[in-house]
């Protein structure tokens, strides 16, 4: 297959899904009869994992994360992506055998094609996996390296159990400043998956030594959080 055609696969399954997700919702029963193609997604789920099996391109990624990407505006439904979405039709919807067949083929396929695509970029990419563009510099990486020596970050630059959030704000905000970023957290919320960091208040008693523990590593920053 070629680019086009692995790209033209991932929008037409994103829009077949998508749409039969809204007449879940409102109540329409004939999805096999609005959606013909249901029964071929087993097969374009195939194709595409043989494609990028023999290619190992930067695209397949980036498309099979639309599938999987969830809807936070989206509130009707408890299905996030569009994986949930065929398994919800597999598991509530009255459909023929052949289209059940197709779907369950594609929600193993797609799950595992992720697994798979994950698991090689883990290895190529080695502790910069899942590192944001912007925290891939060189002065970047020495100043998250000074966080993992401090036990703060572990050697993925993730969160340590022992690291408060009020602590990774304070990191988010020390390299921020020092890499002269705006905005700022964003891209932090991106490294460690978590939400409203720039939200977090810092205590304002006790606790000073896991602060400086902190800022400490980042002297020349003046903090104003």
């Amino acid at each position: 297959m070629e680019k086009e055609q692995v790209i033209l696969r991932f929008v037409k399954i994103n829009k077949i899904l998508k749409c039969a997700r809204c007449l879940i919702d409102t109540g329409t029963i004939d999805i096999e009869e609005s959606f013909p193609d249901l029964i071929h997604l087993g097969e374009w789920a195939e194709e595409i994992q043989a494609h990028w099996e023999v290619s190992k391109d930067d695209y397949t990624p980036i498309e099979l994360n639309k599938i999987y990407v969830t809807d936070k505006y989206y509130k009707i439904s408890q299905m996030p992506n569009m994986i949930s979405v065929a398994q919800r039709i597999i598991t509530m919807v009255i459909v023929t055998r052949e289209v059940k067949d197709s779907l369950s083929k594609f929600v193993e396929i797609m799950t595992m094609l992720k697994a798979n695509i994950e698991d090689y970029q883990r290895k190529k990419q080695g502790k910069l996996f899942n590192v944001p563009e912007e925290l891939q510099s060189n002065e970047a990486i020495r100043l998250l390296d000074l966080c993992v020596k401090e036990n703060l970050l572990d050697d993925h630059y993730q969160p340590t159990p022992e690291t408060k959030r009020f602590q990774l704000l304070l990191i988010a905000y020390g390299i921020g400043i020092s890499l002269k970023m705006d905005p700022i957290y964003t891209v932090f919320e991106d490294l460690w998956k978590i939400k409203y960091l720039r939200h977090q208040s810092v205590p304002k008693q006790s606790k000073a030594d896991m602060k400086d523990k902190v800022k400490k590593l980042f002297p020349k920053v003046e903090y104003k959080i």
